[in-house]
């Protein structure tokens, strides 16, 4: 979950993803002297645009952090400077990674990383890869700390609850700004490739306060516009990670990094038994319980804006016609291919627009009539099983310790029955055990 969280590829690959290549401008200055802008005789908004155009040449992964000081200088002169703004919103979460390296230390160094070395830790590896490494770019400087402050779950649990209010920050910037056209300048070299090629060997450096350089003689930016629809897809792919980052969060994690250690497999790097067994059954701290009574409730309202998201382009958007080996339709546009929504195949339509539907209610907090296959073809069950759920129990946070329920296994460690039938409230007919025993598993059969 960390990897993922700490990526600065995925945020900006995801909002680079087909990204238009027109508009292209060339220069062949390798410094960009922020005291210069400051110190011009020009308007406060014009010194805010031309601090917020250096700030995305400086939006590469090795020196995003200069580019987030930039644009802040920006918005400091103009607050309302959307491209300043994003490339603050867009930086932010990864501004949370430094010194990370070294602030995992504590945790690292319980884990083997070579079995073919005794007593060889993370932090051993880390000074060795140092003193190997003949040079040290500012993004590698800005990863490596000597403090160890992230000691145990509830630290990394807090670094994730500051990287999803990051997020959260970056999406309602989308949402705020979806009925307003917004024209962004982005670097081309996170968006094409013969440019990327050349551009990746190059590094941003600062030769002094609010001076950087590189180490190249071209730079090529690209002008990109985003409409409605580009921000309405931005925006909730946002959601759908955050929403992934807030569940796995939500509960008390508290005894996961000794399971990790005390079960990894050190020559096939596995867990040699199950992990949730280990920590629901075996566990006397406090793994599963709800860390905030109201952590779920954003399952409900991102839940909702994606559907809204939905609708709108179902109603707004062309029928799929276009031919993919044409010119894209929507040259110089963040997405550049058409989004379309195919209607020809009623029947998948309807089957959509009917889960569609399902999901709002259970996000409205209604109870849903659901139907289920009888897999394992048991003879409590018909082939077709109905049965009903109420998700809102689960939103609310009435599901607020994991070990209460009372989960069993069986010699395969795949779960097998829950004494809490209803789950607190979740499954309102007490069927729970009912459902387990439907699906298909292979242990002992």
């Amino acid at each position: 979950m960390l990897k993922k969280a700490l990526s600065l590829t995925f945020i900006v690959g995801m909002l680079t993803l087909h990204t238009a290549c027109s508009d292209k401008s060339s220069s062949k200055s390798n410094t960009l002297d922020t005291n210069k802008v400051l110190n011009q005789k020009i308007s406060q908004k014009e010194k805010s645009q031309r601090l917020s155009d250096m700030a995305t040449e400086l939006l590469t992964d090795e020196s995003f952090m200069y580019a987030n000081n930039v644009a802040k200088k920006s918005l400091l002169l103009d607050s309302d400077n959307k491209q300043a703004e994003l490339v603050v919103l867009l930086t932010n979460p990864v501004m949370l990674v430094e010194g990370f390296f070294g602030r995992i230390t504590p945790i690292a160094d319980q884990f083997s990383w070579d079995s073919s070395r005794e007593n060889y830790s993370y932090s051993q590896d880390i000074e060795r890869r140092k003193k190997l490494r003949t040079q040290t770019t500012a993004g590698m400087f800005f990863l490596e700390s000597n403090k160890a402050d992230i000691e145990n779950e509830q630290d990394v649990q807090k670094f994730i609850d500051q990287l999803i209010s990051g997020l959260e920050d970056l999406r309602k910037f989308f949402k705020t700004n979806k009925n307003n056209e917004l024209n962004i300048k982005l670097p081309a070299a996170l968006i094409v490739e013969d440019v990327n090629e050349k551009l990746n060997q190059c590094d941003w450096t600062e030769i002094k306060d609010g001076v950087y350089q590189n180490s190249c003689d071209i730079y090529e930016s690209t002008n990109v516009k985003l409409a409605r629809v580009d921000q309405e897809i931005i925006q909730h792919t946002l959601a759908a990670y955050i929403l992934s980052l807030s569940i796995s969060n939500a509960y008390n994690l508290d005894g996961l990094i000794n399971a990790l250690a005390v079960y990894q497999d050190l020559e096939g790097g596995v867990i040699k038994d199950s992990l949730i067994r280990q920590l629901i059954v075996m566990n006397d701290n406090n793994f599963g319980q709800l860390r905030n009574p109201k952590a779920l409730q954003i399952i409900s309202e991102l839940g909702l804006d994606a559907i809204a998201g939905m609708n709108w382009l179902k109603k707004t958007q062309k029928i799929c016609t276009e031919n993919k080996d044409e010119e894209p339709k929507r040259k110089g546009y963040m997405f550049t291919d058409p989004i379309c929504i195919d209607r020809s195949n009623k029947e998948e339509v309807a089957k959509f627009d009917k889960m569609v539907a399902l999901i709002e209610d259970g996000l409205s907090g209604k109870k849903l009539q659901i139907e289920t296959k009888n897999l394992n073809n048991i003879v409590e069950a018909p082939k077709v099983y109905k049965t009903t759920v109420n998700p809102s129990a689960f939103i609310n946070g009435q599901v607020n310790d994991l070990k209460s329920l009372g989960i069993n296994f069986n010699r395969c460690n795949a779960i097998e029955s829950v004494d809490d039938v209803y789950m607190d409230g979740v499954f309102p007919q007490g069927d729970v055990n009912l459902l387990i025993k439907m699906r298909k598993h292979s242990c002992g059969q």
